[in-house]
């Protein structure tokens, strides 16, 4: 049976983890109220970024926005060694300069990137993310300094290398890859529309059963949970913003209230009032 946790709620302020094995069940795509930053150090044939789905190679720095559907994917039965940080998006804001664009990265859930991480910055990058675990018991000042710290090098890599975002070719992309991206794609464009897989599948020319195959393989969700996913996502956002329930669900496609509030109810676990005021900040 597929896993239906698909978001989830990030409590404490950040977390800093190191690990080196092979996943024990496949991970659906998800979503949370947190920033996400890995530092693998295994190869993945497939990572689900928002809207893409790309391979990434080692020593590379992944880094998934709040709200950002993603998904990594490990070479079966193989360990998939890497670093990860995740860091509350309330917590953030509440400590980052609202009004600058330096962190934008962190919170622009349509722009998860993949760094490439040279050997002259792996060493110190490793080392911060080993004091921010060394130190997790620690009290607070230090944690927190251990934190920054580590932050402040990921920032620089991220600012310093700007040209190589989202650095892999579209040559470097499988064939299924390609028509997995493509198929999310057009997903988006018409994200808010009665998207029909038959409908895709008569788009590019392939048999339906195909269409659901390879997108499943690649992705761990089938078609119509990603879809909802993003619809979700797009809801959470708006509702995190600001906007009225009314406005996110006519934005979001849903011609009547009872059913946007039972597939909302359902993936997030949380009324859309509920969720409003718990994360939206005048």
């Amino acid at each position: 049976m597929e896993n239906e946790i698909k978001y989830s709620y990030v409590e404490p302020a950040f977390t800093v983890e190191y690990k080196n094995e092979p996943h024990t069940r496949p991970m659906p795509p998800h979503t949370h109220n947190a920033v996400e930053i890995f530092l693998n150090l295994s190869y993945l044939p497939s990572v689900l970024l928002d809207s893409k789905v790309l391979p990434a190679e080692k020593n590379s720095l992944i880094i998934f926005p709040s709200y950002c559907v993603h998904k990594l994917s490990s070479l079966p039965g193989e360990a998939y060694e890497r670093y990860s940080l995740m860091a509350d998006t309330l917590w953030l804001d509440k400590i980052l300069d609202k009004s600058s664009e330096q962190f934008s990265y962190l919170k622009n859930s349509k722009k998860p990137m993949i760094i490439p991480v040279e050997n002259e910055n792996l060493g110190t990058l490793i080392d911060a993310f080993k004091n921010c675990i060394e130190n997790k018991d620690s009290n607070l000042l230090i944690r927190l300094a251990r934190f920054f710290d580590l932050m402040t090098i990921i920032d620089k890599l991220v600012t310093g290398t700007a040209v190589k975002k989202q650095y892999l070719s579209e040559q470097k992309i499988s064939v299924a890859n390609k028509t997995v991206n493509n198929i999310i794609e057009y997903i988006n464009e018409h994200l808010f529309e009665n998207i029909m897989i038959k409908d895709i599948a008569g788009y590019f020319y392939l048999n339906p059963d195909y269409i659901s195959r390879i997108f499943k393989k690649h992705t761990n969700t089938h078609i119509n949970n990603y879809i909802t996913m993003q619809r979700m996502t797009v809801a959470r956002r708006m509702l995190a913003n600001g906007d009225t329930i009314t406005q996110v669900q006519q934005q979001t496609g849903y011609s009547s209230y009872s059913h946007f509030f039972r597939v909302f109810k359902k993936e997030t676990g949380m009324t859309p009032r509920e969720f409003r005021d718990k994360f939206y900040i005048p």
